[in-house]
């Protein structure tokens, strides 16, 4: 019952139309399931290569990424529900589909209360696939200081900033946009946690 309830509520399995139903015989106490609810029963089937199974599943999982990303807010309910998987798709993810794998979580850490923890399975998995300095790395760095700052973890923050300042200098040169973009992103982190600093200076005056 509670599967089916939990199937129910992110929209994976419902009741055929009312109207439908009651024209159609035998319809009564009939259940329609997704097609990827349908098609992940199919691959669990005895005797399916569990590699291969894993491999279309992974496949329909990241295909379900894109589409949840696609639909915006509509699509948050369904993204809190993926966001469990996408580690182990990660780990799972085949050279050649690695970068597939990456950008789907990448577009999802936008619209998650989670989203730094999916950035930081992200960046486990670029170190296990890219060269430590590999600009896909760094810009993943980048985006989880930014998160870092979201969540008020200013000083973890200014260090991944800094981090990230001190490889592109020494990968792209002191003037590419890149490197550039990451000085003033320290900048900015910098300025708030002296704005946090100063707000709690001002409290315990008070």
């Amino acid at each position: 019952d509670a599967a089916l309830a939990g199937l129910h509520q992110y929209g994976l399995i419902t009741s055929p139309n009312s109207s439908a139903a009651s024209q159609t015989v035998g319809a009564a106490g009939q259940l329609v399931l997704h097609p990827l609810v349908r098609e992940v029963m199919a691959l669990l089937m005895p005797g399916i290569d569990s590699l291969a199974c894993l491999t279309a599943m992974d496949a329909h999982l990241i295909r379900a990424v894109n589409d949840t990303d696609q639909a915006g807010r509509a699509g948050l309910t369904t993204a809190r529900l993926l966001t469990p998987h996408l580690a182990a798709a990660l780990i799972r993810a085949p050279a050649d589909h690695f970068a597939t794998t990456r950008d789907a979580v990448n577009a999802l850490a936008n619209n998650v209360s989670d989203a730094l923890l999916l950035i930081q399975h992200m960046l486990d998995a670029e170190s296990r696939h890219l060269a430590p300095n590999d600009p896909e790395i760094l810009g993943s760095r980048d985006f989880l200081a930014s998160t870092l700052i979201d969540l008020g973890h200013y000083r973890e923050a200014t260090d991944l900033h800094q981090q990230t300042l001190t490889d592109r200098e020494r990968t792209l040169g002191p003037n590419h946009p890149l490197t550039q973009l990451s000085r003033q992103n320290l900048a900015s982190a910098e300025a708030a946690a002296t704005r946090t600093r100063r707000r709690r200076w001002i409290r315990r005056r008070w």
